[in-house]
């Protein structure tokens, strides 16, 4: 089975860059959550600006049987009020400390600010607030010269974003025991339904759907197969709407292939590669 993780930011206020998760009832997320535990998904991925999630999640008796990350946007001077949040959400969600606690804002880090980060982090770590800290990229090029010490690196993987699979800087924090966690497998989406992606990409659609019906697969075993083919991450970061699309994930065959991901293109446009600029020209 895969090593999966249930992200939980559409557990709040609705989420989604691209495509839109509405607000989830209380009843739905108590659903996802207790079929999360029946297939060995145990791990959930929280951010503090994930707005409403906390609360949602703390009105779940299943909760206790989850171990829990959570990431911070960090400032220099709000260093007390992101301990203080990290204490009450710790306390609210009825835990004694979170498994992970990552820096959700590294790209916009100065080098200097970077490094504070992760002392601050170090030291919310001795303090036994967490067990592993990290930090949330987006660029290949956030982890270039990375000399901290750190536990996790979570990075986007998907079809359309493969960078981090070619990386040298990946490869060698992989053998000084970094651990990579994969999120943006569907790519807001759109991979499980390419008819979404702005028309602006439409060559680069025909050529996922070349690859589905080349490689007899379906839209999510493609998605996923891209996870299922290589070696870097080793966890792999899931947002659901509801129960079905949990199963349908929990049971899709993993179907890994070097040499279908061998066949994805590697010349991809940064603005498809990154949702954040699909608005731009």
């Amino acid at each position: 089975m895969r090593p999966l993780v249930l992200g939980c930011a559409q557990f709040g206020n609705g989420y989604g860059f691209y495509i839109k998760t509405p607000q989830l009832s209380t009843e739905t997320i108590d659903e996802i959550l207790m079929l999360s535990l029946k297939n060995g998904v145990t791990e959930l991925d929280l951010a503090q600006n994930y707005f409403g999630v906390v609360s949602n999640l703390a009105r779940q008796e299943t909760l206790k049987d989850f171990q829990l990350g959570t990431k911070v946007e960090y400032s220099p001077n709000d260093e007390n009020e992101i301990t203080k949040k990290l204490h009450t959400d710790i306390n609210v969600l009825g835990g004694v400390a979170f498994e992970s606690i990552l820096v959700h804002n590294w790209a916009q880090l100065k080098n200097d600010e970077r490094k504070q980060s992760l002392r601050f982090l170090g030291e919310i770590k001795r303090q036994g607030l967490t067990k592993h800290i990290g930090i949330s990229v987006y660029e290949t090029n956030e982890i270039e010269d990375l000399d901290f010490d750190l536990d996790i690196v979570q990075a986007p993987l998907s079809y359309f974003n493969t960078d981090f699979l070619r990386n040298e800087e990946a490869v060698t924090l992989t053998n000084r025991g970094v651990r990579f966690v994969a999120r943006s497998i569907f790519h807001q989406g759109t991979l499980l339904n390419p008819g979404s992606l702005p028309d602006k990409f439409n060559s680069e659609r025909d050529e996922y759907q070349k690859f589905c019906t080349e490689n007899n697969y379906s839209y999510l075993q493609a998605a996923l197969s891209v996870f299922d083919s290589q070696s870097i991450f080793t966890k792999l970061v899931i947002g659901v709407a509801n129960p079905k699309q949990l199963t349908e994930i929990v049971d899709c065959d993993e179907r890994p292939s070097s040499q279908a991901i061998s066949k994805i293109p590697i010349e991809f446009s940064r603005q498809l590669a990154d949702p954040r600029r699909w608005n731009s020209n």
